[in-house]
């Protein structure tokens, strides 16, 4: 068995084995938390409402809820919205509890022609994909120069890869990364928990869908600082990284969890179709119970990796 197949036995060991059952948060225990972070309170109030808080910590400004869902010990944060909110979030977080896996739960923007709003989509990689080199158009076309092109290009927007750390790796090395997978043994886990699982279809006043949501897993995920209500844009986004849907953090939390060699996963409910709509954005409606659809499969998968 080589190392790679080594570290994964390891991790897939620490995450279904050996997350805590019974009993309250106990931060001395010899397995630390899962870190659940959300953006918003609206995204952290339906997981509150499905875990058994046992206590509070504030860790750079932000209140952790202590306690677990479904047998699981976890921490519960709100840490911002988008990308460096994110990111610091994480950090503290690792820094502070020695986190053991982290997941991103919350809503996100739709892109893929097949997603409607409430499902729950939960990708296999996600990327920062508005890492861009802004330039300007002469009179024979953009200007050339440094920057890599084999994204294209929409209008001055060039989108580029990023500069991550390897983890234990030479101190300062760095590698130019597009996408930052996420755990193999969290996307079977959650393709096991999400079996029988009914998601929300109506809001709390009425408003509902036509169609029945879904869990769709797999495919990829962009995130970036920018909140996308614009078709055209969208439409962009779509033929160049075929994503799932749009949000402003998990991918972020994707590079934090690489540089700490720490698995992750994203699990974000569909409140908008992010422009696509000819009337209105509809995220005001239906936020919340994206919300809530993605809170469910958070919670079904945090059952199920400690029913494994």
């Amino acid at each position: 068995m080589g190392r790679e197949q080594l570290r994964g036995l390891f991790v897939l060991v620490l995450l279904i084995g050996g997350i805590g059952c019974g009993g309250p948060w106990d931060p001395t225990a010899a397995l630390p938390p899962i870190l659940v972070i959300t953006a918003m309170p609206l995204e952290l109030a339906p997981l509150l409402e499905l875990t058994e808080v046992d206590g509070t910590e504030i860790i750079n400004g932000r209140t952790h809820h202590l306690g677990r869902i479904g047998g699981a010990q976890v921490a519960l944060v709100a840490g911002g919205v988008s990308m460096v909110n994110a990111t610091m979030a994480a950090q503290a977080a690792i820094d502070a509890l020695g986190v053991r896996a982290i997941v991103y739960c919350g809503i996100a923007g739709g892109a893929s022609p097949r997603i409607r709003i409430g499902d729950v989509i939960v990708p296999e990689q996600w990327a920062q994909y508005q890492e861009h080199v802004f330039t300007d158009a002469s009179r024979t076309g953009w200007r050339r120069g440094w920057r890599n092109e084999s994204l294209g290009h929409f209008e001055m927007m060039f989108p580029q890869r990023v500069w991550a750390a390897r983890p234990n790796d030479v101190p300062d090395a760095e590698e130019l990364k597009l996408w930052f997978r996420v755990d193999e043994s969290l996307i079977d886990a959650v393709a096991l928990a999400e079996e029988g699982l009914v998601l929300e279809r109506c809001t709390s006043g009425g408003q509902c869908v036509e169609h029945q949501p879904a869990v769709v897993i797999g495919g990829s995920g962009v995130s970036g600082p920018t909140f996308v209500d614009d078709a055209r844009y969208r439409d962009w986004v779509w033929q160049t990284f075929k994503p799932l849907g749009f949000d402003m953090e998990t991918a972020a939390v994707g590079h934090v969890a690489y540089a700490n060699g720490i698995p992750y996963i994203g699990v974000r409910g569909i409140s908008d179709m992010a422009g696509a709509n000819p009337k209105e954005n509809r995220v005001e409606s239906y936020a919340p119970m994206a919300a809530r659809n993605a809170a469910s499969v958070v919670a079904a998968l945090l059952h199920r990796m400690v029913a494994r």
